[in-house]
């Protein structure tokens, strides 16, 4: 919106200055015989004080030629600009509206009030205003522009589009027109419209950082290579903006490319070194690599810096339970829940290694009680229950709810073993047999289930 408003800026810059136009006669007469002639003397030198960077003393001018035009719109705008320029919004929006009380057909008026309420952020006055510019001077091109612009704002979608393409044809605004009609498809769900908007305004100005991002948000959901492809110019054209990475990092991820999703985290931390998050992103992405060790190290960092955040409490849970450290696992865990009562995996883990030990078992059936409110269908959480009733030497309760897990998670070795088990703990060898023969099927290198069948 920024760099929208300086445009607008320019384009009225250009149109405040206004001269008090004198006819022969006129001219040719003293200021005792004509107020006119007085008061284009008093305009002319604010003018000039105004050129110089004297707004007082403008200002006084400006009044001074106002005691002889009181009704005089140009002189008033004028005024009006140069209360902008000293900050005083609330005297300049006076004169500016005594001026169109005189003209309401005075575009410069209309103009610069329209600018004033763009930078208050009430689209809707500003409308008002620049519509009545449009009116008065229908040929005036950058009004379509704008109008197209706080139309979108407004959530006039529609109108805006008419505007920004009438606008488009202007090859001084064509650019940011297209960018804003890509925006304006963006907002109705209009992905294709928006991506040739966004590709018309890069060829109208390349190396344009938003437009290269935009799309590479756009085609997240539509052609993951294209997204990736626009977010990697994005990134090259503002190395230090952060977001192209976090992107990239996330993109990478779902085509299973965890190389690059690391590189990318690790990008965006120089530029947020302090960023806990980016840090136990980068430990869960080491975690999915079987990478315990770096997971540990990044995890440690962002511990450093936020020791209260369940994030970073929950994967330092989860990495010393790979590790096999159940008490480092259990204490974090605890913190998680601690800081976070409603922090549902951190529940569920914590209630699967109390069940694995085979102690605090009540404890784990309320924890695990306590998760499934908050998430009822999730099979992990299903499949601890049915561990801990397997725990509690409840076979059959355990084959209720692992059943139920296998619904929700379907192929998941750990699940088909667990029934297997519960199936083994109530004397079915059979039934026992054929889940831990699918659970080796889903992972052949579980020497321990080969041998728990052999024995069978």
């Amino acid at each position: 919106m920024k760099k929208i408003i300086s445009i607008i800026l320019i384009l009225i810059a250009s149109m405040t200055i206004a001269v008090i136009q004198l006819s022969a006669k006129e001219a040719n007469q003293t200021e005792k015989d004509n107020p006119r002639v007085k008061a284009s003397t008093h305009f002319n030198q604010a003018i000039m004080y105004e050129n110089f960077g004297k707004l007082k003393e403008a200002i006084s001018e400006y009044k001074k030629a106002l005691v002889f035009m009181p009704d005089s719109s140009e002189i008033l705008t004028n005024l009006a600009s140069v209360y902008f320029k000293t900050g005083n919004d609330t005297a300049a929006v006076k004169e500016l509206k005594k001026a169109l009380s005189f003209n309401p057909n005075y575009a410069d008026a209309h103009m610069l009030l329209g600018n004033f309420y763009i930078n208050e952020l009430d689209y809707k006055k500003a409308i008002v205003e620049y519509e009545s510019i449009l009116r008065i001077e229908p040929s005036y091109k950058e009004a379509n522009f704008i109008i197209g612009f706080l139309y979108t704002k407004t959530g006039r979608d529609t109108e805006a589009t008419k505007y920004l393409q009438l606008a488009a044809e202007d090859s001084q605004n064509a650019a940011v027109a297209y960018y804003n009609l890509g925006y304006s498809f963006v907002k109705r769900n209009m992905m294709e419209q928006a991506i040739q908007a966004y590709k018309k305004a890069g060829q109208l100005k390349p190396n344009w950082y938003e437009v290269h991002f935009n799309l590479g948000i756009i085609y997240e959901s539509i052609d993951l290579d294209s997204s990736i492809i626009e977010l990697e110019k994005a990134k090259i054209i503002s190395p230090k903006e952060i977001q192209p990475y976090t992107f990239l990092a996330q993109a990478y991820q779902r085509k299973g490319i965890l190389e690059k999703v690391i590189q990318n985290y690790k990008d965006a931390l120089k530029i947020k070194s302090n960023d806990y998050v980016l840090l136990v992103l980068i430990s869960a992405t080491y975690t999915a690599m079987k990478n315990n060790t770096e997971a540990l190290v990044f995890s440690k960092k962002a511990y450093e810096i936020s020791p209260e955040d369940p994030a970073v409490n929950y994967q330092l849970g989860v990495i010393y339970y790979l590790l096999k450290q159940s008490d480092d696992s259990v204490k974090y865990l605890k913190q998680t829940i601690k800081s976070n009562p409603k922090h549902a995996p951190a529940m569920n883990l914590l209630a699967y290694i109390y069940a694995e030990k085979g102690t605090d078992l009540d404890e784990a059936l309320k924890l695990i009680n306590n998760a499934l409110e908050l998430e009822p269908d999730n099979g992990a959480f299903l499949d601890t229950l049915g561990w801990i009733f397997l725990k509690k030497g409840m076979p059959d309760h355990a084959i209720t709810e692992i059943t139920k897990a296998l619904k929700t998670i379907k192929d998941d070795a750990t699940i088909y073993e667990h029934l297997g088990d519960a199936y083994s703990k109530r004397g079915n060898k059979n039934e026992a047999i054929k889940n831990w023969k699918r659970s080796l099927e889903l992972n052949p290198e579980n020497k321990g289930l080969k041998e728990k069948i052999s024995i069978q």
